[in-house]
């Protein structure tokens, strides 16, 4: 390493020095390495890194400096090469392998728990979204299809079969509310309406219009007052009551041309 000093005045900068070095790197035995600078409070300091290899001794030139005010210059130096090798060795020496590239454990060590966190907390949340409450669609349950058969043909069969219960048991209380659900079933099957969980006050708001309903109301209130506010009463009363029911229900049947 060469080292020169050039004292420089305070106001002066290192850009006010002109530095005539270009003789140093034109030398064929010497080859400059790198040039640094530094400017301290009393001089410019130069730094010099220079190698050698082709001869054990050289000359370094002089080297000018100049600034505003002065004019400097180093001496020719006598410049020895220093080697471990004797000077008569000459030998060339084994090739060695190129080093392997050194393996940074540490690194790849932190990108791989960094990439095992990040898929333990990717499948955490993937099982925690799965066992997730899941909201059920709601399911429509298909609308009750009304049958087909004829309502009219059903309802002659129905009072047929409770004049036969009448008959075999004429004092049977469950004839007046069997003739009450023959008629909501009549209802249910003639005007696609749900009639049959109907109650009589729901069946006149609905259905007052209707001819069928409005001859057969009264008797169906009637019923209800016996359901819900019995009175004592005897088997004559009991077959004679339903039987008034069966035949108005007949009679209001035909009127709607029906026989």
């Amino acid at each position: 390493m060469l080292k020169i000093r050039v004292p420089l005045n305070p106001e002066e900068t290192e850009s006010s020095v002109d530095i005539g070095d270009s003789s140093l790197f034109e030398l064929n035995s010497i080859s400059v390495l790198e040039k640094a600078s530094e400017r301290t409070p009393c001089c410019l300091e130069l730094r010099y890194e220079l190698t050698g290899y082709q001869d054990l001794s050289t000359h370094l030139p002089p080297i000018e400096f100049k600034t505003p005010g002065n004019s400097f210059s180093t001496e020719l130096l006598d410049l020895t090469v220093q080697s471990l090798r004797a000077q008569e060795d000459n030998e060339l020496r084994e090739s060695f392998p190129p080093l392997p590239l050194p393996w940074p454990y540490l690194k790849w060590l932190k990108k791989l728990s960094l990439i095992s966190a990040i898929a333990l907390l990717g499948f955490y949340l993937f099982r925690k979204w799965q066992s997730r409450p899941k909201r059920r669609k709601a399911v429509l349950k298909p609308l009750k299809s009304f049958p087909k058969e004829d309502p009219h043909l059903w309802l002659k069969q129905q009072l047929s079969q409770l004049k036969t219960k009448l008959k075999n048991d004429p004092s049977n209380e469950l004839w007046i509310d069997e003739w009450g659900i023959i008629i909501r079933g009549f209802l249910f099957r003639k005007n696609c309406v749900p009639a049959t969980s109907w109650t009589t006050r729901e069946i006149k708001n609905t259905l007052a219009e209707n001819s069928f309903v409005g001859g057969i109301l009264a008797y169906l209130e009637a019923s209800d007052q016996f359901k819900f506010a019995p009175t004592s009463v005897n088997e004559t009363s009991i077959f004679n009551l339903v039987s008034q029911f069966i035949q108005e229900t007949e009679k209001t049947l035909a009127l709607c041309g029906n026989s």
